[in-house]
């Protein structure tokens, strides 16, 4: 079945956002007395949801889970947002879909804050129906709890859309909603990541990405 929508994960995917994200991170760690971390490990950060990151990376739950966002996001939003880059090719590529016809719309676990402030920004969104971040209604950011709002807003059925991110969890979250998924590898995925995510598509590159993508419209 021809796609009619393509979801797209922002930091990672549209944008390289790592370097502001992994500041960030290294700034609250600092702040809240916790170990610093290599420039390897602060990568992980870049893609899942926040608590998820913070409990997974840092051995964190509960309440100090939820001081460490509120740490980050006062460096991040201090500058950090914009330490970023849109991947080049990505304004053509979005360019050429919007003209095939399809429906375009990002399904971010980033903050419905970060994510517009990052899409206005980079002039993304003109390219965009619209945007679904997390905005305190998704579990913390849970990519499955998004992709499914991004389905309804479009009123869209799963096997009529696609998921394009560069983390297991774009795939996963995509694969529990009955969408299939393209895994990127120009992204934040560690080795092997992707290869054991159960991606339907892979492109190692913006371009590979816009074949893949075109073919299925």
């Amino acid at each position: 079945m021809a796609k009619k929508l393509i979801l797209f994960d922002l930091d990672g995917t549209l944008t390289d956002s790592g370097p502001g994200i992994t500041a960030s991170v290294a700034s609250a760690l600092a702040e809240l007395g916790l170990p610093a971390q290599s420039p390897a490990e602060l990568r992980r950060f870049v893609g899942p949801p926040l608590s998820t990151s913070f409990e997974e990376f840092c051995r964190l739950s509960g309440d100090a889970v939820t001081q460490a966002i509120e740490v980050f996001r006062k460096y991040y939003f201090a500058g950090g947002v914009f330490n970023n880059a849109v991947y080049p090719g990505i304004p053509e590529l979005l360019e050429t879909l919007k003209a095939a016809g399809a429906r375009l719309a990002v399904a971010t676990s980033k903050s419905a804050k970060g994510a517009e402030q990052v899409l206005a920004h980079f002039g993304l969104l003109p390219f965009l129906d619209f945007f679904v971040a997390d905005d305190g209604r998704f579990g913390g950011g849970e990519k499955a709890l998004i992709i499914a709002e991004a389905l309804r807003v479009a009123g869209c059925a799963p096997e009529e859309a696609v998921m394009v991110g560069d983390r297991r969890y774009d795939v996963e979250g995509a694969t529990a909603c009955g969408v299939d998924a393209l895994a990127v590898g120009y992204g934040y995925a560690p080795p092997g990541e992707l290869e054991r995510s159960g991606a339907k598509y892979f492109a190692a590159t913006v371009e590979e990405a816009g074949a893949v993508l075109r073919a299925l419209l």
